[in-house]
């Protein structure tokens, strides 16, 4: 009798259970200090489940190197049936074989609708990187992707222009999560990957996680040419913070996201760029026409307007009169013009939470 979703932390007891008859899995083997070992004698066991659709796998922070991942990936290859994968091998070492070998066997994985891949922290390179985007090519029928590969991974303009272009042929995909932080990206990455992106007409969530690179005001307008495409999108998440975008990227991203008048959820996350006046005007104008929108998020701090451009965000907060939460950091602000936004805030009727936040 097949079994529904069983859930292991101890590797003896999945070894010894039946394996055949496994539909769900949910594995959890993280902060073990596991060896490479360790996979082997996993990947044997779970080359035997046979029937599995749905597999989460969570080995984040452990010991593995690349011999690990290639030991995993030997059963991975044979999960043919997988239509949904978490796979979370977080802080770990398994470099750019290992993110090779990983492209390799997902590649085998063709009906997954599916993934969620944590590979932040594990020096997988542009080579690795370049491996995954082969499978990713393979996705016709995938729907969802959470892509984490932040944090040093080092996958730079060239891994992550690969990836736009196997993202570009997912042609079902629905929702998209990218994260991307400190990967040395710059203009031309950011670019490339956007416009890839914008092949794909059913979006309608989008996240791309990009702080801590090199992007900066062409690399936003890249972005933002992109956006302009999305016609479908209903929530979008723009991390940019930490770059060194200045109010020409800033107002382009403006003018993108008055065209995407469908939103109703938006994070845009601009804090320590080069952000004065005109910037902060930009997206307030935009903001007019994001009639639709019920949940806000923007992070403006440690930036060089004042409060002649945040008066801007208050006149368009005037009109969006179906946000049910708001938060809005920022600084060098006066306190008459914070006032003015609470008073702003406080005559939206459906406003369940707030947050005004200044920052030094």
């Amino acid at each position: 009798m097949l079994q529904e979703k069983q859930n292991y932390s101890d590797i003896n007891e999945f070894i010894t259970s039946n394996l055949a008859n496994h539909l769900n899995l949910n594995l959890n083997f993280q902060n073990n200090k596991l060896e490479d070992e360790f996979a082997i004698k996993l990947a044997l066991s779970l080359a035997n489940c046979s029937q599995l659709k749905t597999l989460t796998l969570n080995l984040n922070q452990n010991n593995f190197s690349q011999q690990g991942a290639i030991n995993l990936c030997s059963a991975l290859v044979k999960c043919k049936n997988l239509s949904s994968l978490h796979l979370n091998l977080r802080s770990n070492k398994i470099g750019e074989l290992g993110g090779s070998y990983i492209g390799f066997s997902l590649a085998n994985c063709s009906s997954i609708k599916i993934l969620k891949l944590n590979l932040k922290l594990n020096s997988i390179g542009i080579q690795g990187t370049i491996g995954l985007s082969q499978a990713l090519e393979n996705f016709k029928n995938i729907e969802e992707l959470y892509l984490d590969l932040g944090y040093n991974n080092k996958i730079k303009n060239e891994g992550v222009l690969s990836l736009g272009s196997a993202l570009a042929k997912c042609d079902n995909l629905k929702i998209l999560k990218l994260q991307l932080e400190s990967n040395k990206i710059k203009n031309k990455g950011v670019s490339g990957l956007c416009q890839s992106l914008s092949q794909c007409k059913k979006l309608q969530k989008l996240a791309l996680l990009l702080e801590q690179n090199y992007i900066q005001d062409n690399g936003a307008t890249g972005l933002a040419s992109a956006l302009i495409k999305f016609k479908s999108l209903k929530t979008l998440k723009i991390n940019l913070s930490y770059n060194q975008i200045g109010d020409f990227g800033a107002q382009n991203l403006g003018i993108s996201l008055a065209n995407c008048s469908n939103i109703s959820n938006l994070k845009l996350l601009l804090q320590s760029n080069q952000l004065e006046n005109e910037a902060v005007k930009s997206i307030g104008i935009a903001m007019n026409d994001c009639t639709n929108l019920k949940n806000l998020q923007l992070h403006l701090y440690q930036n060089e307007f004042n409060s002649e451009g945040l008066l801007f965000i208050n006149s368009a907060l005037k009109k969006c009169i179906n946000l049910q939460t708001v938060s809005i950091t920022f600084n060098n602000i006066e306190y008459q013009t914070c006032y003015l936004m609470k008073i702003t805030l406080a005559k939206i009727k459906k406003l369940v939470l707030k947050t005004l936040r200044y920052h030094n």
